[in-house]
């Protein structure tokens, strides 16, 4: 079950990779020689890193739902959706 855990951010992560990979710092920092240690480091991680905390946050969210009984409750519609029987 834990490798469920990673299906979600892998993919993100991935796409954010390669879209920060193309861009013009990154190619500079290539072309004047960084190691790819700082150019990781430096430019691509931080960019990397946002939408990967935007999904724990989401996660923790869900978590605490889950503790307190929130998220296990089934949810009526909305009173305009309901039907009048």
């Amino acid at each position: 079950m834990r490798h469920a855990i990673w299906t979600v951010p892998t993919p993100i992560a991935r796409a954010a990779v390669v879209s920060e990979k193309e861009h013009d710092c990154v190619l500079e920092k290539r072309a004047a020689g960084c190691s790819l240690e700082r150019i990781v480091c430096r430019p691509v991680m931080p960019n990397v890193l946002g939408p990967e905390l935007g999904l724990v946050s989401f996660g923790f969210a869900v978590a605490i739902l889950n503790l307190t009984g929130q998220g296990q409750r089934e949810l009526s519609p909305p009173r305009w959706a309901r039907r009048n029987d």
